[in-house]
């Protein structure tokens, strides 16, 4: 079930539309700073639609064994392409 929600202007806006993240078992948010907090909403959200989900900080990404599986998407930014 999508959450549906509307803009300023009353239009629309699906949350989470059918069949989002349907082939993600797992979503690692790997942020700096502020952005962490964030990072621990979306964690949240997608927690509560049944997508496990994590945040970690950059810095102890960088250092400790990544725990992710073919199901975790990985991609290092909007102007990046994704990791293989």
């Amino acid at each position: 079930m999508s959450e549906v929600r509307r803009d300023r202007s009353g239009a629309e806006v699906r949350l989470r539309p059918e069949g989002a993240f349907a082939d993600v078992s797992n979503v690692h948010f790997v942020v700096c700073g502020t952005s962490y907090h964030a990072a621990v909403y979306g964690e949240h959200l997608l927690s509560k639609w049944g997508i496990p989900a994590s945040a970690f900080l950059a810095s102890e990404y960088a250092v400790y064994p990544r725990p992710v599986d073919d199901g975790t998407p990985r991609h290092t930014g909007a102007r990046e392409p994704p990791i293989p």
